[in-house]
């Protein structure tokens, strides 16, 4: 089905184009407080996104989103950290992004 909605010859040239195109991690607005990210992949679905956050103490604390979720947001004493973002897409393959504030 997703072949012939993206007019490929067959699933298995649609699976190998859902494993050669990488998730984007795109930002959004800035606010006073906070950032806001989009997970983005052409013409497929992300299955699974983990944000992994240094808090105030050191400790390293993982944040998941709802499957299907593709938008969240950080504050900027988040972002200044240094965070990182894996995202993991329908093919299983798993992509890790730096995010650092600008």
């Amino acid at each position: 089905m997703k072949a012939r909605k993206m007019k490929l010859p067959n699933a298995y040239t649609a699976a190998i184009a859902d494993y050669m195109r990488s998730a984007k991690v795109l930002q959004g607005n800035q606010y006073d407080d906070k950032t806001t990210f989009a997970i983005y992949k052409k013409d497929f679905d992300v299955a699974h996104v983990a944000i992994v956050l240094n808090n105030e103490a050191g400790e390293k604390e993982m944040r998941t989103l709802p499957r299907g979720e593709s938008h969240f947001w950080l504050q900027h004493a988040e972002l200044n950290a240094g965070e990182v973002v894996m995202v993991t897409d329908a093919a299983e393959v798993a992509r890790e992004y730096m995010l650092l504030s600008a």
